[in-house]
Formats: C-alpha cells, structure tokens, sequence
C-alpha cells in the first residue's frame, strides 16, 4: 500500500498483508507465520492485482534487504530482513506486540498495527473471515468520536462537558467503540448476547442499549476498543444552552419494541417537570414539548431520551417554465408525460383555494385544504406549479396537469401523519415549500425525521434549501433540505428566458436569496436547483382584491425557493411516469422506481451552470457548487434519443469490502458521460453525531482504454467535470462522476462497499447498503455474433483504426480475420491470425469502406460494440465507398451507416446509387448460408457485403450510401 505526502511524493514506508499460515485456537490467540512486510520502496511503484492489493509475488521485483519483514508466530511478532532466497527463521531478533484479536463467537480474526511516516503515525487495521488464510486490504483508523458536544479520543482525553450534565452509573446507554469497522459478524454477535445498536455515531462508535451484564461482555470483546456511558450533554443541541425563558422543543425518544412504554414513560415525566405536550409523538417518537429551559438538563437525565433540540413553526418559503424545464415536450402526444391520471403526488403547504378552476385534480385532502390559514395562497401557487390543468388559463399548466394531486395542512399535520397517508394513497412525491428550524445547514430532529420516512416508505421528499436573510453567506440551507435522503433545493434565476446560458445564482438581499450549502458536515447540498424567478402560476381567487398575492387569479413572478421546489417535485413525477412506462427499457413489469432512483435520474440529468464564470454564478459569494448543486433540473437530457441509461433501481445489496461492476461502451467523445451514486442511507435515527452519513459506499469509474481511473466527486467542488485521481468520497451519499468528452470503448463502473454501519436494507437478514445507479452516455452501435465465421464491416468512422483497438470489444474471443482487397489482384486476400509470430499478419488495420470476416470462438453469441464517430457527409446525406472498377470483380465492402435502408428493386435506387452491380450477397454464420440478397431486403448495421460488378468504368466508382439527416 502506498502512502503519500502533501507534495505527491512516496515516503519510504509501505505495508504488504501476505498470510503463509495461521492457525486460530482460542483466546489467547495461537499463531503460526503470519507475514506483513514494511519497508522502504526506493521510489518505485509497488505493482497490484486486479482488486488493489499486493502480494508477495511481486516481491522478487525488489532487492534483498530493502524490506523489513515482520512475522508473527506463537511468541509475538519477530522482525528481520526478507530475502528471497532464506526462508524465514525463528532466529529473527527485536519482537514486538501488534494487537491480534479473534472473535470466538464468529473466528472473525483482526489485526491492528502503527505505521510510521514523516506525515505521523497512523493506525492500520485489517480483517479475517477464513482464519488467517486471506486479509482484507489495511484500512488507516481514525478514533476520534465526533458528537457535537466535544471531539475527542476516549483512550487519551475525557470529554470536556460540565460535570452537571456527566452520570457516573448505568442507564442502560452507551457508546461503543470498536477497532475495527462494523461487519456482519460482529453486528450478529451483539444481537446475540441481547445488545441493541440504535445509532451510529463517528468514528467506529455505535449507541447501544444494554445490561450491565451485557456490558461487561462487550468489554471483553476483542474487537471492542472502548465502552463509556451516554452522557445528558450529549444529548442536548448546543443551541439550546444559552437560553432561559420557556422554550418549545424537540424530544425524541429512543424506539422500544412498538409497545410504545418508552413515549409514555418520558411524557410523563416531562409534565412532572412542568412542561406541556404539543404532540404526543406517538406516531414518530418525537414529543413536542413547551418546558420552562432551566428544566432542559432534567430532561436530558431522562434514560430513554435521545436527543433534545429547539422546536419551530413551519416556515413558508417564499412563462418559460415548462419550456425551460422540458416538461412542455414531454407532455405533448406521442410521449404524454403528464402525470397520466395514476401518478399521485402531494403538495404539503399553508392553505389553498380548492375553488380555483385549474387545481380540479387536487382529489385528495389531508388537513384543512381552504383559505383559513394564513398566506393559502402560498399553497396555491405551489400546487398550480405542480397540478395545475391550465383550464382557464393555458399559460398556468403545471408540470402535471393529468396526474392525481393531493394536498396536506403543514400547520396541522406532522412530516410522519402525511407521509403514511400519502403512503396509502400509493403516492410517489412530496412538494414541501416549507422548512422548520434555522437556515444553518444543521442536521436536526427534522432531518432525522424525513430520512426516516424515506428510508421507510421509499417516498421521494424534495425540500426547500429556504430563502436566508444572508444567503451570501455558506451553509445558510434549512435544516430539512440537508436531510441526507431528500432531493434539497436551492434556486437559480432563469431570467424568464427559454435559454440555459443566462441562468445564474442572484443574491436578492434581505430574505430573497436561496440558501447556499455546504451542510454543517461539508456534504454537498442543495442537490439540485429549481428555476427561482418569474413563475407564472394559479394565485388565489380574487374576491376582494385581497385574497392572492395579487389582484386577479394568476401571479406572474411567484418564484425563490419555494417556487424552484415546486418544479423539481413536479419533474420528479415525470420521472416516476417515464419509469413506469419503461421509458428506460428496464421495467417492462411497470414497477414505480425507488426514491434512490428518482434522485439519481434528476442529478444525473441536470443542466450544470459554468462554476465560477461571469455569464452564470457570482464567483464573489462562494462556491457554486453548493448554490447550484448538481444543476438546474433538466428533462429534456432525461428523454435524449440519442442517449443510453444504465439503471439499478436498488437492485443488488452489498455487505462491507463487497463490490458491484457494471461495463458500459461508449460511441465517442462529443456527448458528456454522466455517473450518478445514489443510496437511502439509514436515518441519523439520533442526532449528537458531526457527521451524518452512517454506510459509505464508494463510485469508482475506470476508462479501460486508457486506465484512468475517476473517483466520485473528484474535482467537481470547483468543476462541472471530474478531475481523474484522487481519493474516494467518504462524506456524501451522492457521488457522480462527469466526464465532458469520455474516450470512445469500454468503461467499468464499481460500487465498493467500503464502510457499513448500519443496516440499510430492512428486508434482507445481512447488513448490508442497496443503492441506485445511473449512468447516461451516448452508446456505442451493438452488432451480435454468434461462433463461427461472420462477414462483417464497420458502420462508424474509427478514431483507431488499428485491428487490436477496432476489435477491442470482443477480444479474446476472435481467432482470425481475412479480407478481400479487390484492388490488390495479385495477392486479394489479407489475413490476421492469432497465432503468427508479430510481424506475420498483412491485415493491420480496418476501416468503415471494408467487409471483413472474422472466426468467433469459445462462446455461442458476443455482442460486438462498435465504436467512433458518424461519418461526415457528402451533400449532407452520403457516405462515398470506393469500389474497384474491372467487370467480374467482386468488392467485399461495408456498409458505412447505423441508418438501415430498403432493396425496392433490382434497378438503381437510392440506396445503390451511383453504381452498376450485377447482385449483392451477404455471409454469415447466423445466416446460415452465403447468399444473394432479395431486393426487399434490408442492409443491416454492421453486415459486410459482397459487390459483384458488371461493366469497367472509366473512373473508380464510387458507392454513395445514404443517410438519414
């Protein structure tokens, strides 16, 4: 493994895990030779295999001496100088003690060690499943538990929290910290001895619940690093300590088995305290609760009381649009993608005027739906951008004018009461122009709670970023958009034009300016932008001329953030409908796709904005990554024609250092390749964490051609496109991968497992992460083969045209390869053949005028992919093929075009025009025979062909093949 500094350089110490044997018994732990080899790389890369890791193969490449080897046996760790020709002794010298540790339970067997650098000492550790006989790859630990109440290492430092707010005996909660990360084994053997994990908490920390007998076996655990009591401060948000009047707040409660006892016990003692219920959190486990603050530090005492922060009102968030957005196209006929009368979505707002003449398809109600709420019309500005039918007024046509709407009373009902019931309606989103809390970007008891619903009923949610009275200012979003599994959304003025190049990001002063990222814990948020300007939508019926916004029933500059909300929610119910209906070609059952999957599609389909450019973002106020996201929403790249979707709607689950792979094969370089990792990461069911995302799965693209290799969000902070190298993204649960002019060939796309804690696939026993993928690129032609010899050409222009890189795609399984020169009389044959010695083969090269034959072997049927670009046309509608002019001289060509055309006779036709031919026949295994082709037949992508001439032309001629504008 090797490590570097700040400047790029190696330093000098590597660590290589090679087992030669080990035998496990019981603890005390028994061992034969183990190897781990450290030392010095002279500056030279070490080589690996195809997953990452190193081996002792590879270690004839260095001189003798140049490591340090350290073995370990039945003493402890010896050292000494590996030589390839000694075998190790015990005769070595200088033992030293790792720390070797063996689950009994499971035999899970770890072991963790120091290295030193000139950049410090880190602690390594590494795991074995199948005693000893193979090691996961060393992984560097960091100890530090990070809750907001204090940052610290509980083997060096006490927290520093006051000691009124400390207990000193068993409530029955604690942290537990383990040295190496969580994995199956370990998770079941706490569920064994009746420990239960709640939380999990950075780094390596998990809250637990259990006995004091219990505890005492979690100590003695070899694997468990340190167990230290849940504190009270940690369970209090520091926003909370400074004030001293009576204060609404948030009390959530630790989740018993369903029987509720936890909510009653704590509600109880809350109005013992003095404090009133506002909601009896029976439905989420939260207690809303009015207390006097002085009694904060009493409730925190409270053993079944997680977390406790500041309660808040719902706060509202205050014609080009369906054009600008691509929503207007999709919804005209042949595509119709307008909702279609199945697709139920939900607008959560203040009030709305159910009287409108274009909010008729608002069919279900949750709470009071009228006016006698104030600012209803903000509820039914929203609603118009989403359902409007446009009815009365054409121009107000929401983005789903035929779907099913619902709309539910924020000022009533809580996030849990109306997602259940949305859940019941079989709705697919949630509109929520709305936020609780501060415009501070911090991860709350609301975060919490809408991670949990999604996570839960797999809804999409898609939140307001709020509009901050300092949104020149970073991480001013509202507390619901940072929610790790919520589409959050920040706004960009789109001018009120139909063009991209002028969106930008406006700072509106005071109260009208969208919220910027990043989140308190750095993670990329809002996740994508809404246009946030001159909105033309329904407004409530004027009565008196005071009813709406403005005097009429339409207003025609609604917008902010709660305007760019709207859109989004609605275009994630195109989504839903282009899904449903197998728009992708991968649903042909009809199943609605997963809140994961929506995500991804609208991330991987959005318009990004040039960051840090004078004609889109102000480059003065910050970063624009986090003003943007990943761009403005964008349908019209969703239902490019011209464009492939690979797409895991959630289906392949990974358990830690477990990996997915995925190839993909792209045409050419002048359409953008586009990779989105999404995942519904476990809700941050308690909130003291810093950090909020609990599994960590990791994007890894490959360029096979080349090797480059693109880690997930590399380079894209301060770039629309992915800069290669890097590290891999251990904060986000969004990772994309963009990649402006791709290479032509195949690309490999990994999902790695590479930490999980927590379980985040309820329906499957394992601990274990599903996720969403989707990759948008333009696709390299396909033309099946089947074993045997084919009689094939090349419908694209070859940016390569050297036969290794030409046939890349299905190498090994091609033997040979022959083609007709029929300018070449004397010697018409050319051949490649496998087996010749290099330098023996006459055909090199092959290119788009050529048919040639090529022997498939080994496998019944390969796809091969062929890459390049169009041709460059003639008279913009044909590609000239020349042909060799003698009478009885066949040409063995291809057919240049991935445009199929009709034989309608024998005489001359457009798709033979230009030339005198007596017939045309056609090879190939799959066909059977060779053969002469009828004139009702069509030419085919990728087929070769033979040209039988009849008469010599005075000039060579040419085959003009058409194509289709």
């Amino acid at each position: 493994m090797e490590k570097h500094n700040r400047n790029g350089k190696t330093t000098i110490f590597l660590i290589i895990f090679v087992v030669v044997g080990l035998v496990m018994t019981a603890t005390p732990v028994c061992m034969a030779e183990a190897v781990i080899v450290i030392g010095k790389s002279d500056g030279r890369d070490i080589e690996k295999d195809s997953k990452g890791h190193l081996h002792m193969a590879y270690q004839d490449e260095f001189e003798p001496g140049s490591f340090e080897i350290f073995y370990t046996n039945n003493i402890g760790l010896k050292k000494g100088e590996w030589n390839p020709s000694t075998k190790i002794t015990d005769t070595l010298s200088d033992s030293i003690e790792p720390d070797f540790g063996i689950d009994s339970i499971s035999g899970t067997m770890f072991i963790t060690w120091t290295e030193v650098s000139l950049e410090g000492n880190f602690i390594y550790t590494s795991i074995s499943r199948d005693k000893g006989k193979s090691w996961s790859e060393p992984r560097k630990m960091d100890y530090e538990i990070l809750i907001k109440a204090d940052v610290f290492d509980p083997l060096f430092e006490e927290p520093e929290i006051p000691s009124e707010l400390k207990i000193y005996e068993s409530q029955e909660y604690y942290l537990v910290q383990l040295i190496s990360p969580l994995n199956q084994e370990w998770y079941d053997t706490l569920q064994v001895i009746d420990g239960t994990i709640y939380s999990y908490i950075p780094n390596n920390a998990f809250l637990v619940k259990m006995s004091e007998d219990v505890k005492k076996v979690v100590e003695d655990m070899p694997y468990v690093r340190w167990v230290g009591l849940y504190h009270p401060a940690y369970k209090i948000d520091q926003g909370l300590m400074e004030n001293s009047s009576r204060i609404e707040v948030n009390v959530v409660v630790f989740r018993d088995d369903g029987s509720r006892e936890n909510i009653i016990g704590v509600t109880n003692e809350i109005k013992a305290l003095g404090g009133k219920i506002i909601h009896d959190g029976k439905d989420n486990y939260i207690i809303v609760a009015e207390i006097n603050a002085e009694m904060i530090d009493e409730l925190a005492f409270i053993p079944d009381v997680a977390w406790i922060d500041e309660s808040s009102s719902p706060i509202p968030c205050m014609n080009y649009i369906r054009d600008f957005t691509g929503a207007k196209y999709l919804q005209t006929p042949p595509l119709d993608f307008d909702g279609g009368g199945y697709i139920v979505g939900e607008v959560k707002d203040t009030g709305i005027d159910l009287t409108h003449p274009d909010l008729s398809n608002i069919v279900y109600t949750h709470g009071t739906a009228d006016e006698s709420y104030p600012m209803a019309e903000h509820g039914t500005c929203t609603s118009g951008i989403v359902f409007s039918t446009g009815a009365n007024d054409e121009n107000a046509k929401g983005m789903l004018p035929e779907a099913v709407g619902a709309f539910a009373n924020m000022y009533e009902l809580s996030r849990t009461e109306t997602i259940v019931q949305l859940h019941t309606w079989e709705g697919v989103f949630q509109s929520n122009s709305w936020f609780q809390g501060d415009l501070n970007s911090q991860y709350s008891t609301y975060s919490m709670e809408d991670d949990l619903l999604i996570f839960t009923y797999d809804i999409t949610m898609v939140y307001s970023a709020g509009n901050s009275d300092d949104g020149v200012g970073p991480k001013t979003l509202s507390q619901d958009s940072v929610a790790k599994n919520v589409i959050g959304v920040g706004g960009l003025n789109h001018q009120n034009t139909p063009e991209q190049d002028d969106d930008r990001w406006v700072n509106g002063g005071v109260g009208n300016t969208p919220g910027q990222g990043p989140s308190a814990d750095e993670r990329i948020k809002p996740d994508i932008a809404g246009p946030s300007d001159w909105i033309y939508t329904t407004d409530s019926v004027d009565g008196d001329g005071n009813d709406g916004y403005v005097v009429g029933n339409y207003i025609s500059y609604f917008g902010l953030t709660s305007g760019a909300t709207a859109v989004v929610s609605g275009a994630s119910g195109i989504v839903n409908q282009m899904y449903m209906e197998n728009w992708f070609e991968n649903n042909p059952i009809g199943a609605k796709p997963n809140a994961a999957t929506v995500k991804a599609l609208l991330i991987n389909s959005a318009h990004q904005i040039d960051i840090n450019n004078d004609h889109s973002l102000d480059s003065s106020q910050g970063d624009s990554r986090y003003q943007q996201g990943w761009g403005m929403v964008d349908l019209d790249r969703i239902h490019d024609s011209d464009l492939d979707h690979l797409i895991v709607d959630e289906a392949s689950n990974l358990q830690e250092s477990e990996s997915d792979t995925y190839t993909i094969h792209v045409r050419n370089s002048l359409k953008p390749l586009k990779i989105s990792l999404v995942w519904t990461d476990p809700p941050g069911s308690y909130a003291p964490a810093i950090r909020d995302v609990y599994n960590n799965l990791d994007l890894k693209v490959t360029d096979l051609t080349t090797g480059t290799i693109y880690w997930g969000n590399n380079g894209l902070i301060t770039s629309k496109w992915s800069s290669p190298g890097g590290t891999a993204d251990s904060l986000n649960n969004v990772e994309n991968v963009f990649i402006e002019n791709p290479t032509s060939g195949p690309w490999q796309i990994e999902i790695i497992a590479q930490t999980i804690n927590a379980d985040g696939d309820l329906g499957t026993p394992e601990l274990d992460q599903n996720y969403a993928l989707v990759a948008s690129y333009f696709p390299a032609l396909e033309v099946p083969l089947i074993e045997g010899w084919q009689l094939i050409s090349l419908p694209l222009d070859q940016e390569d045209t050297t036969l290794e890189m030409v046939l890349r795609s299905i190498d090994p399984y091609y033997d040979a390869v022959q083609y007709f020169d029929a300018h070449d009389p004397a010697d018409p044959w050319k051949h490649w053949k496998r087996d010749k010695p290099p330098g023996m083969n006459d055909l090199t090269d092959l290119n788009h005028e050529m048919g040639f034959y090529i022997y498939i072997l080994g496998i019944p049927e390969i796809t091969f992919y062929v890459y390049g670009l169009d041709f460059p046309v003639n008279f913009a509608n044909y590609v000239p093929v020349t042909l060799y002019d003698d009478a009885g001289i066949w040409n063995m060509v291809g057919y240049p075009s991935n445009k199929v055309g009709v034989l309608r006779d024998a005489a001359l036709n457009n798709l033979l025009y230009g030339i005198d031919i007596d017939s045309v026949w056609i090879y190939g295994t799959s066909l059977g025979v060779e053969r002469k082709l009828k004139s009702t037949e069509y030419f085919e992508l990728g087929r070769g062909y033979w040209f039988a001439m009849i008469l010599p032309l005075p000039s060579p001629p040419e085959w003009e093949v058409l194509i289709d504008p």
